[in-house]
C-alpha cells in the first residue's frame, strides 16, 4: 500500500479532518509475469485508476506536490488465487466515480458487503464474482479497504467508508 503526504490546502484539509499524518491512499499491484513498472491503483476525483511509479517519483519532495510517500507491505499470502482476485476487482472497479458521499452521516458502521473473496456479492450472469454494485463510488481509502477485503487481508465486517487514510496509517490494522 502506498501512503501520499501531499503539501496543499487539500492535504492539510484531510489532515485536520482525519487526524492523520498522510492525505491519500493507494494499492501497489505488480504484475509477477511481467517486468514492468510498478503500478498503483486509486481512487481520486478522476474516478478509479491507475498510475505508474516511475511518473510519480519527480513528483515527491521538498515544493513538489506530495512531500512524501510511504510503502507499507502486507503480510499476506500471494498465490494464484490472490493475484486473480486482484485482478478480477481492478477490472470491475476500473472507471468507477469517486465520491465523498460514502462519508455521510447515516451510513452504516457494518455492511452486508463481501469482506473475503470466497463471499462475493453477487455471481452475474456470466459466472464471474461481482462485488461492487454498478453505481458504486470509492474515496481512496474506501478503495483500498475495499479491494483489501475482498483479497481476505482485512477480514472486518466494517463498512469499507470506515477506513480513512488515517486509519489505513496505523500498525494494527494490516
Amino acid at each position: 500500500m502506498m501512503l501520499f503526504k501531499q503539501q496543499n490546502l487539500a492535504g492539510t484539509t484531510v489532515s485536520l479532518a482525519t487526524g492523520g499524518h498522510f492525505t491519500h491512499i493507494a494499492f501497489v499491484y505488480k504484475d509477477p509475469t511481467e517486468e514492468s513498472d510498478i503500478v498503483y491503483y486509486e481512487s481520486v476525483m478522476g474516478g478509479v485508476g491507475h498510475s505508474w511509479w516511475s511518473d510519480l517519483r519527480d513528483n515527491i519532495g521538498e515544493g513538489k506536490f506530495y512531500e512524501k510517500v510511504s510503502f507499507r507491505k502486507l503480510k499476506c499470502k500471494r498465490d494464484e488465487n490472490f493475484m486473480k482476485e486482484i485482478k478480477s476487482f481492478i477490472t470491475e472497479t476500473y472507471g468507477m466515480e469517486y465520491s465523498l458521499k460514502n462519508l455521510m452521516p447515516g451510513r452504516s458502521k457494518t455492511s452486508k458487503e463481501p469482506r473475503h473473496s470466497s463471499i462475493a456479492l453477487k455471481t452475474g450472469a456470466s459466472g464471474k464474482k461481482k462485488y461492487v454494485e454498478d453505481d458504486r463510488t470509492f474515496f481512496c481509502s474506501e478503495y483500498v479497504a475495499k479491494a483489501y477485503k475482498v483479497l481476505g487481508v482485512f477480514n472486518t465486517e466494517e463498512n469499507s467508508s470506515f477506513f480513512l487514510p488515517s486509519t489505513l496509517e496505523k500498525d494494527e490494522i494490516i
